[in-house]
């Protein structure tokens, strides 16, 4: 290609108008009233215009060479897109006496992005009782503070592409019609869908915030209920309909849970603070419902390897969570007296032991490989046997912050902590052997430590597979704890007395050291269990070559004249 090079302009022009009128009184000194309406229009615009060209003369030229290179078509760039949104809404409250709230709004959102149902309406309401204030709270001073409050709101959601709902047009010179290359022409890159309309997330909460001990201990219980209907998801198509994904309206989904904040001045006093903050979140997701009746659930294929890209590696089934593992369940290796040893000194698997996979016949099994449970006994391993074998989701996170000051020393430790899900290691699935098959034409490949101890015919006690390992699956020996307990941030200073900095005209002089991710202690053997790596609702939890995040140390000074 010699020497290449490209170009790219982008421009993106966000035009907003937002009106608001307010009314704002108090009636009787107990009555507050607050009106607010508004009218919100935004416009964004997009342009983009580039080009690339291979072998340019003289790599001097810079970017005012690429016009003398061979321009390539498939690298020239000339996009231009807009959308707009046009919104009006309007909200009351009202409160008695400091002790009784009840809020509404609503909303109305018109979006370019849909034809046929383009516009959305999303209102909400809001109550709160302090019952702290009533008088039969009024003889006692253990509770301070204390509210009930509950919710209830909609909004919504249009994050699809400005055109989604109608079949685009891409033109071209590199389509092959008959055996020859046609010239210039245009196809359609998606199907239409006029039909589209606004996800709508409706949020249902209900809380009790407590304060006892003149506010040093606070506590807030909330349970929440949130779906999402109408979900915006490109979905995957058979390959006999001539595209890969349509935006569809297609699902709805469900979180309910809990969440607890504790929080505590323990110490107060001259010389020693000790404060700390404690928080946990118990949360279940759903999937409620597919467009399609008789659609009793969706698979989610991730394409993190070529090999893998047909492969599901999560499924969300109606009425049950949504990214659960799917796959074989490992059943150890096969071993030498699962066969029958031939005369020419080859293995051939016994009549009674299961194939690992469809594609596989008796002859071309051989010890050392991969075992997977054959669920239905029929003989062999196929999609039959796939079932859930981990979870996506955490059971509980949550976080502890601890707060102390001595004299004039301070120390903030905060431990963050998720428990009760499970992680795709993909990492081992290429380092553990399957680079040696999936990647052969590549030459030698590197691979973890552990594959030295890989099954052979001396070393038979082990559970890593032969080399030649031939199974592009996701199975149990894969699929590993992912919960944690990290120390994710760490904090101590000093703040010099007042009476050394005033000569100095000094208001505030602090220095102090500061860390983050300090430790963490997991069983997880990827680099960090905190992954992301290709991270949707549908397929939370692969993780393959990512980067953990780093420990950092820093140090300052604050300085305050």
């Amino acid at each position: 290609m010699g020497v290449n090079g490209s170009v790219l302009n982008g421009i993106i022009d966000v035009y907003t108008n937002t009106n608001l009128l307010q009314y704002d009184n108090v009636f009787g000194d107990k009555h507050h009233l607050t009106v607010l309406l508004g009218t919100d229009l935004q416009r964004t615009n997009y342009k983009s215009f580039g080009m690339s060209s291979n072998f340019i003369p003289d790599e001097r030229l810079g970017l005012s060479g690429i016009d003398v290179g061979i321009v390539q078509q498939n690298g020239a760039v000339a996009r231009i897109s807009y959308n707009t949104l046009e919104s009006g809404f309007g909200s009351i409250g009202y409160n008695y006496a400091g002790k009784y709230y009840v809020s509404g709004t609503f909303r109305a959102d018109g979006s370019s992005k849909f034809s046929d149902n383009r516009w959305g309406y999303f209102p909400s309401a809001a109550v709160k009782w302090k019952f702290s204030e009533e008088a039969f709270m009024k003889n006692q001073s253990f509770i301070s503070d204390a509210n009930i409050r509950a919710s209830y709101g909609t909004a919504g959601n249009n994050r699809v592409g400005d055109f989604d709902y109608v079949a685009n047009l891409n033109f071209t010179s590199q389509l092959y019609l008959n055996g020859g290359l046609v010239g210039f022409n245009a196809v359609t890159s998606n199907l239409p869908n006029p039909t589209l309309k606004w996800e709508t997330d409706t949020k249902q909460n209900i809380a009790v915030d407590l304060a006892f001990l003149n506010d040093r201990i606070n506590l807030t219980v909330e349970y929440y209920h949130n779906k999402v209907t109408d979900l915006l998801y490109r979905t995957p198509l058979p390959g006999n309909v001539g595209y890969s994904s349509a935006i569809r309206n297609i699902a709805s989904l469900s979180n309910r849970g809990v969440e607890i904040t504790l929080g505590a001045d323990v110490v107060r006093s001259q010389n020693f603070d000790y404060s700390t903050s404690f928080n946990i979140s118990f949360n279940k997701n759903r999937l409620d419902a597919l467009s399609d009746p008789g659609e009793e659930g969706l698979t989610t294929n991730v394409n993190w390897d070529p090999n893998f890209t047909s492969i599901p590696a999560f499924i969300s089934k109606v009425g049950g969570p949504l990214g659960q593992i799917y796959g074989y369940i490992s059943d150890g290796l096969y071993q030498l007296e699962d066969f029958d040893k031939q005369p020419n000194g080859t293995y051939l698997l016994k009549a009674n032991m299961p194939l690992n996979g469809p594609t596989q016949s008796r002859a071309s099994m051989v010890p050392g490989m991969e075992k997977y449970r054959d669920i239905n006994n029929d003989g062999t391993i196929n999609d039959n046997d796939k079932t859930v074998i981990g979870n996506g989701y955490p059971i509980h996170v949550g976080g502890w912050s601890n707060n102390f000051r001595y004299k004039n020393f301070d120390l903030n430790m905060f431990f963050q902590w998720s428990y009760g899900n499970d992680i795709i290691n993909a990492n081992r699935i290429w380092f553990t052997g399957g680079s040696v098959t999936f990647r052969s034409n590549l030459g030698p490949q590197n691979a973890f430590a552990d594959y030295a101890n890989r099954w052979t015919i001396n070393n038979t006690n082990t559970d890593i597979a032969r080399i030649g390992q031939n199974s592009a699956v996701y199975s149990t020996r894969y699929v590993e704890d992912g919960s944690y307990l990290r120390l994710k941030a760490f904090n101590v200073g000093y703040n010099f007395p007042q009476k050394w900095l005033t000569k100095y005209k000094i208001n505030r002089l602090r220095v102090f050291v500061s860390a983050a991710n300090l430790f963490t202690i997991t069983g997880y053997k990827g680099y960090d269990p905190e992954v992301s790596t290709y991270s949707t609702a549908l397929s939370p939890a692969l993780d393959y070559s990512s980067y953990p995040r780093p420990i950092t140390i820093t140090g300052g000074i604050n300085l305050s004249l």
